[in-house]
């Protein structure tokens, strides 16, 4: 993101949160998945007609971006599932995409072949963010349960370059995969690209047949892989050759850009604010579900608002006042460890099944992390 460019963002951010307009959004498309990643909270598989009868329409999916677009949505991620499960994905991004949001795609991008690249490439995306499970076919097999999924991968992020779509990598580190680091980091260099980090898994939605929490690395671990993340980065800043810094991201079902974070905490010590979400969630910011729930952010169900039956902005309102309700955990805000842990209200409600109840996993990560001195 150039200066310039990041300064009006930063402003636009700003001035929404300000103003409580939903500038930022995720459209679930669907739940479905080709692939079956253990650590997913969200996937359902693709024979399951029950969610696919319960999925948004393609006119719906067009109208609920209509009515965003009237108030204020600007930064649109198009996510899962995987978004290319839908035989119908070009049906909704190309009529987004013409009302002039800056769009986002997360996707595994095992579905992505020559044509669907090249319609892309007619309307290019702001960026296509591909995630990247292991550094060989062993690995995706163990991971996500395809092995010849690496190679259609790979293949796919050189067909979307190729076509001069940005393309952002990022990998999730599990006990599967996080000894792969270096080698995914260098399947990203070797592409010319900047490797993100999603170091937080979270506990799976009801009715998701994956298990995060056996899979995801425990507290001890998470806090060296961090630690060694952080070293590698402060060795490769020193060399003069690298084009780019390694990422840290916490996950990605929250806007990672460094200016929203910087936004928020600029505005947040100048404006008294009743709302506990340390983010943009429900400031300025929503998800909104396959099945047409309004919610926070992708952790969460509740609270939720059903569009369906009461339109973009009238659920965007009741969220906003909703989130206001949300109880904040007293004992977290007092916590001597509170600068290194990645508590918030969502993680805590899906970690314990409450808001305001500190989370065991979390505070023990704050305190590995304090005594390797990783700066979070």
């Amino acid at each position: 993101m150039s200066g310039g460019w990041a300064k009006i963002y930063q402003n636009i951010i700003n001035k929404s949160i300000i103003e409580g307009a939903p500038t930022a959004g995720f459209f679930e498309l669907t739940s479905r998945c080709n692939f079956h990643c253990k650590m997913c909270y969200v996937c359902s598989m693709p024979e399951d007609r029950s969610y696919l009868q319960n999925e948004l329409t393609t006119q719906q999916w067009v109208e609920l971006g209509r009515q965003a677009r009237d108030e204020g949505l600007l930064f649109l991620t198009l996510s899962g599932g995987e978004i290319f499960m839908r035989k119908d994905f070009f049906d909704i991004y190309e009529p987004l995409s013409e009302m002039g949001f800056n769009i986002t795609l997360f996707t595994n991008g095992s579905l992505i072949d020559a044509e669907k690249a090249r319609r892309l490439g007619e309307r290019p995306p702001s960026k296509v963010s591909i995630t990247l499970y292991g550094a060989c076919p062993e690995t995706y097999g163990r991971v996500t349960g395809h092995p010849e999924g690496f190679d259609k991968v790979i293949n796919a992020i050189k067909l979307l370059l190729a076509e001069n779509i940005k393309v952002e990598l990022k990998t999730t580190a599990i006990k599967d995969n996080y000894r792969e680091f270096h080698d995914i980091y260098e399947i990203a260099d070797g592409l010319g690209l900047t490797l993100g980090v999603v170091n937080y898994v979270a506990p799976r939605r009801e009715g998701c047949g994956t298990d995060p929490e056996n899979n995801r690395l425990d507290p001890i671990e998470l806090a060296r892989y961090e630690k060694m993340l952080q070293d590698f980065r402060l060795k490769h800043t020193d060399m003069k050759k690298l084009k780019k810094v390694l990422k840290i991201s916490v996950d990605e079902d929250v806007m990672t850009e460094k200016t929203i974070g910087d936004a928020i905490n600029k505005l947040l010590e100048t404006k008294k604010t009743d709302c506990v979400f340390n983010c943009t969630a429900t400031r300025c910011a929503f998800w909104l579900s396959w099945d047409g729930k309004l919610t926070p952010c992708g952790l969460l169900t509740e609270p939720s608002v059903d569009v369906k039956k009461h339109g973009f902005l009238e659920s965007w309102k009741h969220l906003k006042s909703a989130g206001l309700d949300v109880p904040v955990c007293n004992e977290c805000n007092s916590c001597q460890y509170r600068k290194r842990c990645m508590t918030c209200p969502a993680r805590l409600k899906v970690e314990t099944g409450r808001f305001d109840r500190p989370a065991p996993y979390l505070c023990e990560l704050s305190k590995a992390r304090a005594e390797l001195e990783v700066i979070y």
